[in-house]
């Protein structure tokens, strides 16, 4: 019995210390086994001590983190896991601060005050440039697409976008590109200067001397940005002239092309003989281009007629491979082109040009010449009176 009764009060010694020891770590650790506390505070700013609203508030190393309301206050729940926590507080315009609290004044309940500093930097200028791509020519038109060329080049650029005319009468459009026209654009037939314009009234723009079955295709560069072509404060227009095909053995080609239209009566006839071998080339062409007065809906008769003569001779000799020199003559009558735009006409326009150059492809070099001679005669008549047969 003495035995069984020695058993029983050591069983019970042991579980009346392990109870005992339970109580006291309880006692030690608060944090054990703990529930969620909550911190609330507000956030001012230091220079006005307004509420700073937005400001950001995280507990370091943890994804804790809490926003301040229009008041300035938050809130924030967790658990804690050690004595402390260092909160980060930030917002944009502030230098960020960070604040270490005892989780023992976070259970007592108080309401923390933080003050953020306004952080102003002073930032170096910032330049921003913008690099356009500029395509060049802007737009080019192709004459093989016209079903029926006009009488005048400048008539057929106003197929281009931004691109008009002044119409003085039935002959010499002169173009307009973005609303600049004259000296402010440079004409250009093959790269160079067309023939300039005589007349102050501008009756002869150097469009008016370009046949357009002749040429391939029309460049337009907007703008002063062609410097290859010179200065020119609207822009440039180059018409480029069909290339002689390559020809090994002799060739001999040509084409011819007429047509009429009912309206204004507009006669035209151009054709071309052109032909070489591998060592030389030539191109012979001529025109016939002539209108009639306009008739008006009304009945009324507008003079706006006249007659066009051109003719032109070119010639190339490939001296060796990667060498060319070439030489060109034109010539070209006007005849009693009526203006009633104007307070005159134009009974006579001749213009004489003769051209010549040297293409060396190895290093794509050129070189050029042009001149010319140019007569007109403007009398001072009556724009209902037609020319006498000897100022033909």
């Amino acid at each position: 019995m003495s035995f069984i009764k020695f058993i029983v009060a050591v069983i019970g010694l042991y579980m009346f210390a392990g109870v005992t020891t339970a109580t006291t770590l309880h006692d030690i650790s608060p944090n054990a086994g703990s529930e969620q506390i909550t911190l609330k505070g507000t956030v001012h700013s230091s220079d006005t001590d307004e509420p700073v609203i937005g400001a950001h508030i995280r507990i370091q190393n943890t994804d804790i983190m809490a926003v301040t309301d229009s008041d300035g206050i938050f809130t924030i729940r967790f658990e804690p896991d050690s004595e402390s926590i260092s909160l980060r507080i930030s917002h944009i315009g502030y230098r960020p601060t960070i604040e270490t609290i005892q989780i023992s004044d976070i259970q007592s309940g108080v309401s923390f005050q933080f003050t953020i500093t306004p952080s102003s930097e002073m930032m170096s200028p910032i330049t921003v440039l913008s690099h356009r791509v500029m395509s060049s020519p802007s737009n080019q038109m192709g004459t093989d697409k016209a079903a029926f060329l006009p009488v005048d080049s400048g008539q057929f650029l106003r197929e281009a976008g931004n691109v008009s005319g002044i119409r003085k009468g039935g002959f010499g459009i002169d173009p307009v590109l973005r609303g600049l026209s004259g000296s402010r654009l440079n004409v250009r037939l093959d790269g160079l200067t067309a023939t300039a314009a005589a007349c102050p009234n501008r009756m002869d723009p150097p469009t008016s001397h370009i046949r357009l079955s002749d040429i391939e295709r029309v460049e337009i560069h907007r703008g002063p940005h062609a410097l290859q072509y010179g200065p020119s404060f609207g822009g440039t227009v180059n018409f480029v002239s069909h290339k002689s095909p390559d020809y090994i053995d002799f060739g001999l080609n040509g084409d011819v092309r007429a047509g009429i239209e009912s309206n204004t009566g507009h006669q035209k006839t151009d054709a071309r003989i052109q032909g070489g071998t591998e060592s030389w080339d030539f191109l012979l062409s001529g025109g016939i281009s002539s209108t009639d007065d306009y008739t008006g809906g009304s009945g009324v008769t507008v003079s706006s007629g006249f007659q066009s003569y051109d003719y032109g001779l070119e010639g190339g000799i490939n001296l060796k491979p990667g060498h060319r020199l070439t030489a060109g003559w034109s010539q070209s009558f006007i005849r009693d082109a009526d203006f009633p735009a104007l307070m005159m006409d134009m009974a006579v326009d001749d213009t004489y040009k003769l051209k010549g150059g040297y293409e060396w492809q190895a290093f794509s070099k050129r070189i050029h010449f042009q001149a010319g001679r140019k007569r007109i005669l403007e009398p001072g008549r009556s724009r209902n009176e037609q020319s006498q047969p000897g100022e033909f």
